[in-house]
């Protein structure tokens, strides 16, 4: 009796777990910069981003290290670029919760490297991050002038 009751609420309760378990697989954005201007060319595989003015979101699996930069014009996805994580130099506590080289919001920086041709966005998603604090990102793109 007891186990046919186990076995009956056991099936009541899986299917509404599988139901919700794709909300956890999702990527969790916890920097989004709108209206970024863009000053090059840039090359992703096989897509090409014109000079312009586009929304930057910077994202994260919730189960995995790995961080993402997607470049949206509009509502439109043009690429997701898997990016790098570096670390700050070593630092205690106090020094990192009042350093100034940490922001204390999501910073956006854009670099041109013409000798590999490369640009760089660099993400410090600050200390008052609520999801992911204390992260600095780098990610790759190609560029043409």
């Amino acid at each position: 009796m007891f186990l046919k009751k186990l076995l009956l609420n056991s099936l009541k309760v899986f299917p509404v777990l599988f139901l919700f378990s794709p909300c956890f697989g999702q990527l969790a954005v916890f920097c989004t910069y709108q209206g970024v201007e863009i000053p090059c060319r840039l090359i992703f595989e096989n897509t090409t981003i014109e000079k312009g003015q586009y929304d930057l979101d910077v994202m994260r699996p919730r189960t995995t290290p790995m961080y993402y930069l997607r470049i949206k014009k509009g509502r439109k996805v043009l690429c997701q670029i898997l990016g790098d994580r570096y670390d700050y130099p070593q630092m205690t506590y106090y020094e990192r919760t009042t350093s100034s080289a940490i922001p204390d919001q999501c910073t956006l920086q854009m670099n041109k490297d013409p000798k590999e041709n490369a640009f760089y966005f660099t993400v410090h998603s600050g200390r008052k991050n609520r999801l992911f604090p204390f992260l600095l990102l780098k990610f790759k793109v190609k560029y043409e002038e």
